[in-house]
């Protein structure tokens, strides 16, 4: 077996560490955390590091043997330092060879003082993944709990913690059932190894919303995700490119901000694009491609905010130019201000797009050697235009998170229409995110609204709930759950949000009038038009011209009229 001793010559691991501390507000020194939040995530990690010389044989031997027997990856066993080298310079694929080189590495780094055990820590906890696109303690800390390390508590600890061994699997805003069972039994695994004391497990579990998986410590949903505001314009976009000038290129980027754990994640998925210690100077820096320089607005709550992952919108530049409602060849250009321009064969093969500026220049993230730059325009250089495609998002008026399993992925046809539903009760919107969070319940819808006026979101705009017993409405409609009282009617504050809700939906999807006729044809529809069923009830029923009226005033006095 080559073990890659020379990686640890060309990209010493001090290096790492160097410009790990460069990264200004996403580095967390180990002295940050707090001691008595330190001790958890350590102990549930790896809790003899302290002792050992960075591998740990026996541990090996026996997950050796249980990949043996059972036919599968070998998995597991590897120490803090271990995860480290992995990280720092090999793959993510799970095999013996790996699993050798990874420990010869990590006894390399510690018989050889490369790092002080500290120093690990520090790099370590500075490049984990904590949930899809969530790299490093800081990070995590602020996505999370909008807070810095040093205010840790032990509580959250456990939470970050929890999801080390699989940061999507255990993500608690992708699948929070899972993530509360995982996260219940990290407590007791961490009374076990003696680094929590019973009581202190059993507080925590009680603090804890097993029912629901989430922690009250968490921030809300609209905070979480940095739900984009209404107004993704063409010349947003072109000021939006202007600020991004000189911002350095990597391949897949959309705009993080360049961490270690984002260049390990972006060199697993692209092992020719990401070799060379010259990444490393982009620490601290957004960084973009061409695509992700359009995506990274889309994705974004506002001008400092940064963007976050939206697999269904992972537009490539020819996705861009097709799903855009108006374009064209370069010889009927239009010349206005923040369309995008393409260059490539066909549509089929378009392969770069760059935001034309009404300065009679184009901004794009050319490539590697030039960053995100701002040319001249020349015709020759594009063959194709468009329009920004519309991005609708959900709503930032949702305050709370339980996704639904129960939706039929991502919808065949625009949003035109809105279904409001009565729960059949004052359910709490978390007990009506729970049943819809059961498969076997086999219903959902895209929102509820409590009697408290909450909003929660349970399946994405994006995406056809199970709600109408109509496909055809399904695909159509944002479905809407309102809790409602004994005598059927709904409180002030869900109906407030109600309107709210509806006037929200018709402004990002583009719907101008939210008109009743009293059948399908309208935008307000009801359940009972599709099924033979009481839903909306009596009360609800006799509400919907005033509901026509109420969200059109708002609607016209958002438009100035």
């Amino acid at each position: 077996m080559i073990v890659p001793y020379r990686l640890l010559e060309e990209r010493p691991p001090g290096l790492y560490l160097e410009k790990v501390r460069a990264q200004g507000s996403l580095y967390a020194p180990l002295a940050s955390i707090p001691q008595a939040a330190l001790e958890i995530l350590v102990a549930r990690e790896d809790p003899g590091f302290y002792a050992h010389n960075g591998v740990l044989p026996k541990s090996m031997i026996r997950a050796f043997k249980r990949a043996v027997r059972s036919g599968r990856r070998m998995v597991g066993a590897s120490t803090i330092t271990q995860q480290l080298v992995k990280n720092l310079y090999l793959s993510p694929e799970r095999s013996v060879l790996r699993k050798g080189r990874e420990a010869a590495l990590a006894l390399r780094v510690e018989k050889t003082r490369l790092l002080t055990k500290d120093e690990i820590l520090e790099l370590y906890f500075n490049c984990v993944e904590y949930g899809p696109d969530v790299y490093g303690i800081a990070d995590a800390t602020a996505y999370y709990f909008g807070k810095t390390p040093d205010t840790l508590t032990r509580n959250q600890a456990v939470f970050l913690a929890t999801m080390t061994p699989a940061p999507y699997r255990l993500c608690p805003l992708e699948d929070p059932y899972a993530f509360a069972k995982e996260r219940n039994a990290s407590l007791y695994v961490l009374v076990a190894l003696g680094a929590m004391g019973l009581q202190e497990a059993k507080d925590l579990a009680h603090e804890h919303l097993p029912r629901l998986g989430l922690d009250p410590e968490l921030r809300q949903f609209r905070d979480i995700y940095g739900v984009p505001d209404h107004s993704k314009t063409a010349e947003g976009l072109v000021r939006y490119a202007r600020v991004q000038l000189g911002a350095p290129y990597w391949h897949g980027a959309y705009g993080q901000v360049a961490t270690i754990g984002l260049l390990n994640h972006s060199r697993w998925k692209q092992p020719d694009a990401f070799e060379g210690t010259e990444f490393l100077d982009d620490f601290g820096k957004r960084v973009f491609d061409d695509a992700g320089l359009v995506k990274g607005y889309l994705w974004s709550s506002g001008p400092d905010a940064r963007p976050r992952y939206d697999e269904l919108y992972d537009w490539s530049s020819a996705e861009l130019y097709a799903l855009a409602q108006t374009k064209g060849d370069i010889s009927s250009f239009d010349y206005e201000n923040g369309r995008l321009l393409f260059s490539g064969a066909t549509p089929e093969t378009i392969d770069h797009v760059g935001v034309y500026s009404s300065e009679g220049c184009v901004y794009h993230a050319k490539d590697r050697a030039h960053g995100v730059v701002r040319e001249p325009f020349c015709e020759n250089a594009w063959t194709f235009w468009s329009e920004l495609p519309a991005y609708a998002g959900n709503s930032n008026l949702a305050s709370y998170t339980a996704p639904s399993p129960n939706h039929s992925g991502q919808r065949t046809h625009p949003i035109t229409k809105i279904t409001p539903h009565y729960m059949v009760g004052n359910l709490p919107i978390e007990i009506c995110g729970g049943l819809f969070a059961d498969e076997e319940y086999g219903a959902s819808s895209n929102y509820g609204i409590g009697s408290d006026g909450r909003i929660a979101l349970y399946v994405d705009e994006r995406c056809r709930s199970w709600a109408s017993a109509s496909p055809w409405n399904d695909q159509r409609a944002v479905t809407i759950e309102c809790a409602n009282l004994a005598d059927g009617s709904l409180s002030d504050a869900c109906w407030s949000a109600l309107v709210d809700l509806c006037a929200d939906i018709c402004i990002r999807n583009g719907i101008e009038d939210c008109s009743y006729t009293g059948d399908k044809d309208g935008v307000l529809t009801m359940h009972c038009m599709f099924a033979d069923t009481e839903c909306p009830g009596p009360w609800l029923f006799g509400q919907f011209g005033r509901l026509s009226r109420e969200v059109n005033a708002r609607l016209m006095r958002c438009a100035g009229r």
